[in-house]
Formats: structure tokens, C-alpha cells, sequence
């Protein structure tokens, strides 16, 4: 939102009362402390004019307060004041360097070769006193007043914040509206398939057949619809940073190689082959053990829709000095070089013309590269169109000491279920 107002007279006639008033060079930060307009000596400068940051240590601008000191390698100091609206910081004032004590100029000069370079120097420099604090302060306030009172920023500002808290909150309420009707639906299906018995030896035996085809569809529906529901829902999580990762000490390789086999019987029926290669034996480090498993599910669930009967997939799992490797390669129709940024972006699908074969929402390859990422870990595509694909993850060879491990989370799927619902959305 500050960024909009770079332009405004206002803000820069504030800016040019100030320093008339106190004579110190000021600037408008932004919450990392990155600076977006100040004004000096030489009258107003911006970001794009004058890119180095005011704040020494971004760590101390994160401190509460009508303002406080920063100390400065000089030894002179900076005040830094929150910008706030409606509770909310949106940025920070920063004054620039000034003397605060008698020692700030001892050291000062000490540290000067001449004494025209000190005598220069302080010239430059004020010392503060109090009724530069209440200027300043006054100055925060009449900026915070026009922020409030600009209706091009703050109402767009409070808009989308308003926007993004009733889009968490709708997601929110639709974790808890579509999942537990799911979860009866499931239950009830469960409960029908176990009743019903597969006879061919009378009529009863051919209507039974017909009700597990009923189910059957009933059950890849439903399964559908709640990998649709988990995928927005974390999407929204991971937006607002409530995705949380309960990492243990997991052996990735028995990871990879489980799923890898839990994947086999999809991909027979599909006539292709599968293959499992790795250069360790075990390969204990730090992970989520649930959410490694769906990036890996979702890497392969993705090479079986878009390889063509026939095909080949190769799985495999690499030890490095710091890190471990895995890669997913297949010959399916392959990404055009375009489009391998793209693919990590929510809901692109790179063909529409094979919907009919690989329906998706297009947000699995988004939430895995968040999953990677919150392990430290990187995910990247090397592509040939027409020709296959082939998917990295590198994830951190570290371990957890016994008193960091977190609590474990209870599952909400079984590890079986969790591959019907990831391979829900492929017809054969």
C-alpha cells in the first residue's frame, strides 16, 4: 500500500515540512525496512534512485513502540517508528543519523583523519532532543492520517484485506462443510461394499455385480471431489502460512520405494512399466513423512496420466553430501519449454485437450513445490515435448535431535486411501 503513495504531493510535502522543521534526512520504509521515498539534502529521492536500506539490522525494526533507537556503525543512532493503521503496522518512519550523547562525537572524532572532516561531519549531524521527538512524532501521526484518509490506498488496502480474511474463513467452514459429509459417504460405501457379495450363480449374484459397479463409481467420485476439497484447502493454508509440518527422523528411501509399490497396481492396468532404483540401501532425514509421500504420490500419479500405454516410469533416489535426490521420470507427452514455470502456478494444466484422460484442477504441482519448499528443499522439471519428463526434489540431508522432534500428527486418510484419492481423477 506505501508504495502507492510514492507519487502523492502530500506525502512529499509532509516529507519537506519535517525536514524543515527538524533538518534531518528522513524515509518512508516498507516492513522489511526496505526504503520507498526519503528526502535529504538534495530534496526527494525514492527507491528506484537510492536502493540502500536504512535499517542496519532488519532483526531490530520488528521492536514495538511509539519509536525506538537504532545504533548505527557510527555510533550515532536512528529512530525508528512504526507506521500504524487500525492496529495494523503497514511500514515504518525512519530518521537518519543523528548524535544522542557527548561520547557519539568522541568517538566520531576519533575515528576522522582531519578536523574539517569532523567539523563537517557534525555540522550534518544534529543532536537530538525532545522537541525533535515530538516533531517526529507529530509528523507520524499527520502521515498516518492521510494514509487512513486516501481513499486510493487505504481503501483499496483494507479491501483485499478484508477479501483475503473472508476467503480464509470460507475455506475454512468448507473444510468442515464438504469433509464430514464426504467422511459419512465413505463410511456408507464402505459398509454397502462389505454386505454385498459377488455370486454369478442366480439373479441375486448379477444384480450384486451391477451394485459394485455402482459403488465402485459412486467411490472414484467421492474420492475425486476429496482430493478437490483438500487440495483448495491447503492451498488456502499454506497462503495464510497455517500449513504446519510435523517432521520426524524417516527413512526416505522406504518413503519413496512404499508409495512407489502402492502405485504399481495402477499403473499395470495401464500396461506400463515401473521401476524403482536406488544407490543407498537407507537414508535417514528430517521430514514430514505424510506430506513427502503425497508430493511423491502426486509426482507419480502425474506421470501415469500423461504416459500413453506402453510407457515407462523410473523412480529413483540419489544420496549427495547434503542433500537427497529424488526424480521422477516417465515418457509421457512431455512439457514445451514455455510452460515449465508455469506448471508450478495454480490451476494451469499444460494440454486442455486431454481432459477427458487426466482431469485435474491444476493445483497439485503448486502445493507440492510449498511442501518441497517448507522442507528446504527445491523442485525443478527437465522436459522434452513429446518425449517425457522428468521431476526432481532435493530435500536437506539432516536429522532431527531427540528433543526437536515434533508431536505426530493423526492421519486423516490411511496411506492405502490416500493413493485411491490421489489417483482418483484417472480414468484407464
Amino acid at each position: 500500500m506505501l508504495k502507492e503513495l510514492i507519487e502523492s504531493e502530500e506525502i512529499q510535502s509532509l516529507m519537506v515540512k519535517l525536514y524543515s522543521i527538524v533538518g534531518i534526512s528522513h524515509s518512508i520504509l516498507d516492513l522489511e525496512g526496505n526504503l520507498i521515498i526519503g528526502i535529504g539534502e538534495k530534496g526527494i529521492y525514492k527507491s528506484e534512485d537510492y536502493r540502500q536500506c536504512f535499517i542496519y539490522n532488519k532483526e531490530d525494526i520488528k521492536k514495538e513502540g511509539d519509536y525506538f533507537l537504532l545504533t548505527c556503525e557510527q555510533c550515532t543512532k536512528k529512530i525508528a517508528m512504526p507506521i500504524k493503521v487500525k492496529e495494523e503496522t503497514i511500514g515504518y518512519v525512519a530518521i537518519e543519523d543523528f548524535f544522542t550523547k557527548q561520547e557519539d562525537k568522541e568517538y566520531c572524532k576519533s575515528c576522522t583523519k582531519q578536523d574539517l572532516e569532523y567539523i563537517d561531519y557534525v555540522e550534518k549531524i544534529p543532536v537530538l532532543d525532545e522537541e525533535q521527538v515530538k516533531n517526529i512524532i507529530t509528523y507520524k501521526k499527520e502521515l498516518i492520517e492521510f494514509i487512513i484518509n486516501n481513499k486510493m490506498a487505504s481503501n483499496v488496502y483494507y479491501q483485499e484485506k478484508t477479501y483475503e480474511k473472508l476467503t480464509h474463513k470460507f475455506f475454512a467452514n468448507l473444510s468442515h462443510e464438504f469433509r464430514t459429509p464426504l467422511t459419512i459417504i465413505l463410511s456408507s460405501l464402505y459398509m454397502c461394499e462389505s454386505s454385498v457379495k459377488e455370486t454369478k450363480d442366480n439373479i441375486d449374484g448379477l444384480l450384486n455385480l451391477k451394485v459394485c459397479t455402482y459403488l465402485k463409481n459412486i467411490k472414484k467420485n467421492a474420492y475425486r471431489l476429496l482430493k478437490l476439497v483438500n487440495n483448495l484447502i491447503d492451498m488456502t493454508k499454506i497462503d495464510c502460512g497455517q500449513l504446519i509440518l510435523f517432521k520426524e527422523n524417516n527413512d526416505i528411501v522406504s518413503i519413496v520405494e512404499d508409495v512407489t509399490l502402492k502405485v504399481a497396481k495402477y499403473v499395470s492396468e495401464k500396461n506400463i512399466d515401473i521401476t524403482f532404483d536406488t544407490d543407498i540401501e537407507e537414508k535417514i532425514i528430517a521430514c514430514d513423512k505424510e506430506k513427502i509421500e503425497r508430493v511423491i504420490l502426486n509426482l507419480l500419479s502425474n506421470a501415469v496420466k500423461f504416459t500413453p500405454k506402453g510407457g515407462s516410469i523410473f523412480v529413483q533416489v540419489k544420496d549427495g553430501n547434503d542433500f537427497v535426490r529424488i526424480s521422477v521420470e516417465d515418457t509421457g507427452i512431455g512439457i514445451p519449454e514455455k510452460e515449465k514455470d508455469l506448471i508450478f502456478q495454480p490451476f494451469v494444466q499444460v494440454d486442455k485437450s486431454l481432459s477427458r484422460i487426466a482431469e485435474g484442477s491444476g493445483v497439485g504441482l503448486p502445493i507440492i513445490k510449498s511442501l518441497v519448499e517448507m522442507h528446504k528443499g527445491i523442485i525443478w522439471v527437465e522436459s522434452i515435448w513429446g518425449k517425457g519428463s522428468k521431476f526432481f526434489v532435493e530435500l536437506p540431508n539432516v536429522k532431527l535431535q531427540e528433543n526437536e522432534s515434533n508431536n505426530v500428527k493423526t492421519r486423516f486418510c490411511g496411506e492405502e486411501e490416500n493413493t485411491h484419492i490421489e489417483f482418483s481423477d484417472i480414468y484407464f
